[in-house]
């Protein structure tokens, strides 16, 4: 389920960590933050050769999308996606 205030662009996905695939105990150190990209492989190139941390490529998502998760300066996890096309 996405919320967001009447008329905005932004939202909020509120999902549970498995509905995305997080990995088994990823209670503890995923965010449940999704951030949307409109092109998920151009933004790890660059958010990469900024020296953000990812665990891995991209790869196309169970739902169709691209996605990947990074981390932040305290191993907090995020997942960086795109809309299903």
């Amino acid at each position: 389920m996405v919320v967001a205030p009447p008329g905005r662009e932004t939202g909020l996905a509120l999902l549970r960590p498995q509905d995305v695939g997080a990995p088994e105990g990823a209670i503890a150190e995923h965010s449940g933050v999704s951030l949307i990209a409109d092109d998920t492989r151009a933004t790890y190139e660059e958010l990469r050769s900024r020296g953000v941390e990812f665990t891995a490529p991209p790869e196309r998502m169970p739902w169709g999308a691209m996605g990947t998760w990074f981390k932040d300066q305290d191993g907090t996890t995020f997942f960086l996606s795109e809309e299903p096309k």
